[in-house]
């Protein structure tokens, strides 16, 4: 689709960025969201998760910053749970980097 129109309309970064994750492509799936127009606070929960997973920690905390500015009761648990994957491992892997990068405090099981 991309090289067809490169002027993609707003929900293909976020489907794309999905995949990326999904796939453990961090440094790709940083490059994609960034070019969502609009980002919420589920954005930069998983762009913290990326760069933690990177050891990008400096990049990790700011991600959680505008996390907690945006969405100051954010909570990895209750984030679970609205979490629609097949595969539990797809779930888990973004969790455990949230939780890497220090947001939203402890277990998400």
């Amino acid at each position: 689709m991309a090289r067809h129109d490169p002027f993609q309309p707003a929900w293909y970064w976020a489907v794309r960025g999905t995949a990326l994750f999904v796939e453990r492509r961090h440094e790709e799936f940083i490059a994609a969201t960034r070019r969502k127009s609009l980002m919420d606070y589920s954005d930069h929960a998983y762009l913290a998760a990326a760069y933690a997973y990177l050891g990008r920690d400096e990049e990790a905390r700011a991600e959680v910053a505008e996390v907690l500015r945006k969405k100051p009761d954010f909570s990895i648990r209750v984030y679970a749970k609205q979490e629609v994957y097949k595969n539990p491992a797809d779930r888990d892997h973004p969790l455990e980097g949230m939780n890497r990068a220090g947001i939203g405090g402890g277990s998400y099981s």
